[in-house]
């Protein structure tokens, strides 16, 4: 996947960007409040940056806005990644909608990835 649009906070969020928290915590739980609330792809917008600054804290990835998805690819070199970034670009930057499988999908991408860096999901500390 070589996508070109950054992967970190885009200008598509408008107000959900602003008032988004910063911290990874922060962000699983916005996450899991917009999926219940039926805001599927904010559900991944939100998740998909949560694991990105989990990323970062493992030392995996240099998080800043303007990290691709297509530069963390070829950093982590996993194909649980490929399918995460595949799907948010598709959702987000495609403007596809969103489905429950897209979430689901996500997420386990998202356990996958961070298990595999040592950085698992809850840990936003980085510890």
């Amino acid at each position: 996947m070589t996508r070109r649009r950054s992967a970190g906070p885009d200008e598509d969020g408008g107000a959900e960007a602003a008032l988004a928290p910063t911290d990874a915590d922060g962000l699983e739980r916005a996450a899991d409040e917009a999926e219940a609330a039926g805001d599927l792809e904010g559900a991944i917008r939100l998740r998909f940056r949560a694991g990105l600054l989990r990323l970062d804290d493992a030392g995996a990835v240099a998080f800043r806005p303007s990290l691709t998805t297509g530069q963390v690819a070829r950093a982590l070199r996993l194909g649980a990644f490929e399918t995460v970034g595949s799907t948010h670009d598709t959702v987000v930057y495609g403007r596809r909608p969103a489905t429950g499988d897209d979430v689901e999908r996500t997420r386990r991408g998202w356990e996958q990835v961070l298990g595999h860096v040592g950085a698992a999901p809850g840990r936003g500390d980085g510890a």
